[in-house]
């Protein structure tokens, strides 16, 4: 399943916890912040680039040899950055949730209710 699914689903939830308390909808300024924000991700996501490619012995490309052979450990760095980080920084937004169990529930019954009463106005 991609990342990003986890991500709007997240942003999603905020947007319709948000529309509960205010009785407004919302969603394009959640998703503008959102925009903001992942804009901060990356200077970490370059930073653990940085730090793996260089300590895993990564071998760069160069006029002369376009497909270097890496080394194991250098392998075990991409696969660390294209799959471990981005599932470790998705688990700890998800550890991070605060809708979950009866908070979630109730949300989704409020959710329902709101929608059987009509349409909501916008801001």
């Amino acid at each position: 399943m991609k990342l990003s699914y986890w991500q709007k689903r997240l942003c999603s939830s905020g947007i319709d916890e948000d529309q509960l308390a205010t009785r407004v909808l919302r969603e394009g300024m959640f998703f503008g912040i959102n925009v903001f924000t992942i804009c901060f991700a990356f200077t970490p996501q370059r930073l653990a680039a940085g730090f793996i490619l260089a300590n895993s012995g990564y071998v760069a490309t160069s006029g002369a040899e376009l497909d270097p052979e890496q080394p194991s450990l250098a392998i075990l760095g991409i696969r660390i950055l294209t799959v471990g980080a981005p599932r470790l920084a998705v688990l700890a937004c998800l550890a991070g949730s605060r809708l979950h169990g009866p908070r979630l529930a109730r949300l989704r019954q409020d959710r329902l209710a709101l929608a059987a009463a009509g349409p909501v106005a916008g801001p």
